[in-house]
């Protein structure tokens, strides 16, 4: 396997997420209520990408406890 694009990408990846954080920092100074709607709708996404994850991933656990995870993350 040639993993060299992926290597290739790495510092433009950290350099993406320099910039998201230094952009919400900044956010964070000018206008407050925007920032936390912004970090709000993030977790949010998050929430919704984990019960998404224990939905489709059911069939390979027995355990009945990412299920719950998942619901509980969904609402």
């Amino acid at each position: 396997m040639d993993f060299s694009g992926s290597k290739k990408r790495y510092p433009l990846l950290v350099l993406l997420w320099i910039l998201a954080f230094g952009l919400l920092y900044l956010l964070s100074l000018y206008q407050y209520l925007l920032f936390h709607t912004a970090a709000e709708l993030f977790s949010i996404v998050i929430a919704g990408c984990i019960f998404i994850l224990s939905w489709n991933s059911r069939r390979f656990f027995e355990n009945g406890y990412f299920h719950v995870l998942g619901a509980a993350y969904l609402f």
